[in-house]
C-alpha cells in the first residue's frame, strides 16, 4: 500500500556555502532545512513522496550519493510517516507544534504549562527549535519511544487554544513516527528539553 513518506538528510557543509546545499538540493528534489538549535545548527533535506518503504529507502540511498558526490557528508538518514500499522517497527514519535504567531514569547514557561507525560507518569519533555528560512515559525517538538504516549495529543492542542497560543490558522500539530534513524544519537544534546 502506498503511503506517505519524509525523508531528512542531515549534512555537513564542509567547505560548501549553503548556496550550493541548496542547488543540491534542487537536483534531488528535496527542500533545504536549516534547523537553529541553541549551540549548533542541523543542516538537512526534506522530501516527501507517496510510496512503499522499500522503495523510499533505495531514494533515499541514491539521494545520500548525489549529496557525497557534490562534497557533502550525509550524518543521518531519518525517514518518517504519519500513520503506521500494529505490525510496523519505528524508532520513536514525535509531537510537533507549528507556531506561526509570535505568541510564544509571551510564554517562556509553555514547556512547562504543556506537559506531556508518558505512560509510566514521567514527564516528556518538549524543546523549541526554528527552521532558519521559515523564521515566522516555531516549533515545539516532543519525542518518545511509544507512540502510545500520543494517544491524547489533541489535548495538547486544547491546552494551546486555552493558553491563547493557537491564533494563526496556519497553527497546527502534526504527529510523526520515525521508521528509520541511523543516527539517533546526534540529537542527544537538545532533544530531551533544552530550550533555543
Amino acid at each position: 500500500m502506498l503511503t506517505y513518506y519524509e525523508t531528512h538528510l542531515t549534512v555537513e557543509l564542509n567547505n560548501n556555502s549553503m548556496e550550493d546545499f541548496r542547488k543540491v538540493c534542487e537536483i534531488i528534489d528535496a527542500k533545504a532545512i536549516v534547523i537553529n538549535l541553541k549551540e549548533t545548527k542541523q543542516v538537512m533535506t526534506a522530501k516527501t513522496v507517496k510510496s512503499i518503504l522499500n522503495d523510499v529507502y533505495e531514494q533515499a540511498k541514491q539521494d545520500v550519493i548525489v549529496l557525497e558526490e557534490n562534497g557533502f557528508k550525509v550524518v543521518r538518514v531519518k525517514i518518517e510517516t504519519d500513520k503506521v500499522s500494529k505490525e510496523t517497527k519505528y524508532s520513536y514519535a514525535e509531537i510537533h507544534l507549528l507556531c506561526h504567531t509570535r505568541k510564544l514569547i509571551e510564554y517562556p514557561n509553555i514547556l512547562n504549562e504543556l506537559p506531556l507525560f508518558d505512560s509510566e507518569g514521567n514527564q516528556i519533555k518538549g524543546h523549541i527549535s526554528r527552521n532558519e528560512f521559515k523564521p515566522n515559525v516555531t516549533f515545539i517538538t516532543w519525542r518518545s519511544k511509544f507512540i502510545e504516549d500520543f494517544n491524547y495529543f489533541h489535548s495538547v492542542h486544547g491546552g494551546l487554544l486555552e493558553l491563547g497560543v493557537l491564533l494563526n490558522p496556519l497553527d497546527k500539530i502534526e504527529l510523526e513516527i520515525a521508521v528509520y534513524d541511523s543516527n539517533e544519537g546526534l540529537d542527544n544534546t537538545w532533544i530531551h528539553g533544552e530550550i533555543v
